[in-house]
């Protein structure tokens, strides 16, 4: 009986929220989770929610990953953790540090959740082997760390230089708001 509402997980792992204010990044101390799935629509799903507390449902963040919206970046300017942005564009960034203590799955992880967003488009076949194999390039710099046991949790970071297209320019954006606040 009932509709049953299939998941297909593709990647699971434990990261935190940060908080994005002025250009600073700083890490919520709260233990969350992101998951990648497949739903019976074959859309896509990003999720994160906390792994503990009583507001896990209301806390949770959900998004349909669509290639031509999302990016799934690094953020080198956190140098003291390891954080990763969710970029719709249009001042809609999420940013996640990642809880897993080990660092061996990072680029793992990353990969997947960027292959999960370019698989969204239609010509996914024309990714060379090439390619493929530059993205997976080991990230030699991350190796040292793997021995602390508990992931660190990245200290408040200033980042402001996003290499990332803006489809807006910046000074219509600032007229939006100007307008925003006049109403």
């Amino acid at each position: 009986g009932g509709m049953m509402n299939s998941k297909r997980v593709i990647t699971t792992f434990r990261a935190g929220r940060c908080d994005f204010v002025d250009g600073w990044v700083t890490a919520r101390k709260e233990k969350g989770r992101i998951s990648l799935f497949v739903d019976d629509l074959a859309l896509t799903h990003f999720e994160w929610k906390p792994r503990q507390g009583p507001n896990i449902e209301q806390d949770k963040q959900e998004f349909i990953l669509v290639a031509d919206d999302a990016k799934w970046q690094k953020v080198p300017q956190c140098t003291t953790g390891r954080v990763f942005l969710l970029d719709y564009g249009e001042g809609q960034r999420f940013f996640y540090w990642l809880q897993e203590p080990n660092t061996d799955k990072d680029e793992e992880y990353f990969l997947k959740v960027q292959k999960c967003i370019s698989a969204t488009q239609n010509s996914v076949q024309e990714v060379s082997t090439q390619s493929l194999m530059s993205m997976l390039q080991p990230n030699v710099e991350n190796t040292q760390s793997s021995q602390q046991r508990s992931a660190q949790t990245p200290t408040r970071s200033r980042v402001i230089d996003f290499q990332t297209p803006v489809s807006q320019q910046p000074e219509q954006q600032s007229q939006q708001q100007q307008q925003y606040q006049q109403q």
